[in-house]
């Protein structure tokens, strides 16, 4: 996993850590798929717009991605927490704001702010994947 570019502006967390400048992240939790609520048998309901996500390949290679995660998540840390702690490892992000639609889940993410960075180790990890 690495950091990707702002939209579709090409600028990287990197280039803003250059220039001093600090970036909020929204979505870090790619609508629950970093979770490892989903599986390739996941079926949406109508209307929601995740609805076709099972059919295509980016889909299935994310769900391939959360499973080498799964080594990194423990019972003191869920995959959600950390893919937050992952955003929050670089120096540019400022903020992070994953979404919720349970008080149970906003209370969970909110948990990752008091987790452990990730290791050297870890975000080598994360990196090569």
């Amino acid at each position: 996993m690495h950091y990707r570019t702002l939209g579709k502006t090409g600028i990287t967390v990197s280039d803003l850590q250059e220039k001093n400048l600090g970036a909020v992240i929204r979505g870090p939790l790619k609508m629950g798929i970093l979770t490892g609520k989903f599986t390739n048998k996941t079926i949406f309901p109508d209307g929601d717009l995740r609805k076709d996500w099972p059919n295509e390949t980016w889909f299935q290679e994310d769900l391939q991605t959360v499973k080498k995660l799964r080594l990194l998540s423990n019972k003191n840390q869920t995959l959600g927490q950390l893919a937050l702690r992952y955003v929050l490892s670089h120096p540019a992000v400022s903020v992070v704001i994953p979404g919720a639609k349970t008080g149970i889940q906003a209370q969970e993410n909110a948990n990752a702010s008091v987790r452990p960075m990730l290791s050297d180790e870890e975000l080598n990890y994360i990196h090569s994947i």
